[in-house]
This record gives structure tokens, sequence and C-alpha cells, in this order.
């Protein structure tokens, strides 16, 4: 269940003049329209949260809560993500947190098209680890505070070496654009490392 830029934080939402107060409220309604879902489904036992995370705790961004607009606050944002997992797991459901994968700010998408058409090798598209560092800082310090607790998975541990991010891999665009993988990366990411597995706790299970 999924709404654009609203992320899995119950009582929490990003704002700004794109999405303003009016789509901040929205994104409220919907995630607690989710937690209602959850509550009423006895049958749910993992859910999976997963968000560029970038537009709630970056240095510049405003997020809205308690009915006032206020600058980013990494800490109060880490607070009520952390209750949103609490609540998870107190029904019984294990939350699995996916970070965005490795970004360096431009349309590796993009980048990956005018490589096939200008017949131009598609390593010039990979995401170099500093670049990566850079731009994703405070999204790392986040999930990495809420690793202390919970499990997080990241895909840059296998999309990442010491010199590059793979924007491809064989024949696969693993990026649709700068910050989402396409549907074939996705595709291949979750056989090749068996995410049923890896949500789960069952690395012996997969499916085909």
């Amino acid at each position: 269940m999924t709404k654009s830029m609203c992320g899995p934080i119950l009582e929490v939402a990003s704002i700004s003049h794109r999405f303003n107060q009016a789509w901040a409220l929205g994104c409220l309604a919907f995630n607690a329209k989710v937690k209602k879902y959850i509550e009423k489904t006895k049958s749910i036992k993992y859910v999976v949260l997963a968000s560029p995370f970038s537009q709630y705790v970056n240095p510049a961004a405003h997020i809205y809560s308690g009915g006032v607009t206020i600058k980013s606050n990494k800490g109060l944002v880490i607070e009520k993500f952390m209750s949103t997992l609490d609540w998870l797991e107190r029904r019984g459901i294990q939350p699995v947190v996916f970070a965005p994968p490795p970004a360096n700010g431009r349309n590796i998408g993009k980048c990956l098209g005018r490589s096939l058409w200008f017949g131009t090798k598609s390593a010039q598209c990979d995401v170099m680890p500093a670049d990566h560092a850079k731009i994703g800082g405070d999204v790392i310090e986040f999930l990495e505070a809420v690793g202390g607790r919970y499990r997080v998975f990241w895909l840059s541990d296998f999309l990442c070496d010491r010199t590059k991010c793979r924007a491809q891999i064989g024949k696969t665009w693993i990026y649709r654009d700068g910050g989402h993988l396409s549907h074939e990366g996705s595709r291949f990411l979750g056989r090749a490392l068996n995410f049923y597995g890896l949500i789960t706790g069952r690395p012996d299970r997969s499916i085909k």
C-alpha cells in the first residue's frame, strides 16, 4: 500500500511548497487507513517498509506533525518511525525496512537509456560510493539508528563494492530513474537475493 512521497511513518508527513498542508493531511490519513487495515487483517505476519526517507530527514526538509509544520527534526522522525515499528511488533508482526537504492542525484535510468541509444558503456551510469555517501548521508545515518533495533536491508550491500554501485547487471537495468528500481531490476534483485527468504527470515525458502 503506497502513496507517492508518503513514507511508512505514522503521525508525521513531509511538507513543502509542492506537497502542501492539504497533501500532508492526505498522507497522514492514508497511513491511518493502512493502520486500520493492518489491525483488521489478522493474517499479516510481515510488513515491508520502504521509502527514500530523504523527504523527512534532509536538513532542508520540513515535516508536518501534531498540526504544525517544523523544520526537519531527525530525532523526531526516528522516534515516530520507531513507534511505528514498535506498534507492528506488538501486534506480532515482523517489520522489515528496505533502504533506498544508492543514488548520486542523477537520473540513472535516463543515463542507461542514453548509453543504449548512443552505444556507449553503461558503466558510466554507475554510482560512485562517495557520491552515494554524500547524497544519501542523512538517510544512511537515519537508517543506521533504526538498524540498532530492527532489521534494515541495504541494497547497497549487493550493488556496491569499493569502487562502484552497479546501475546494470548483465542485461538488466537496475534503475528506472534517479531513485527507483526498474520493474526488471526489482525482479532480478528479488530472485538473486531471495527477498522472500530475507523478509521471512527463512533463507532456505524462495519464490521462483
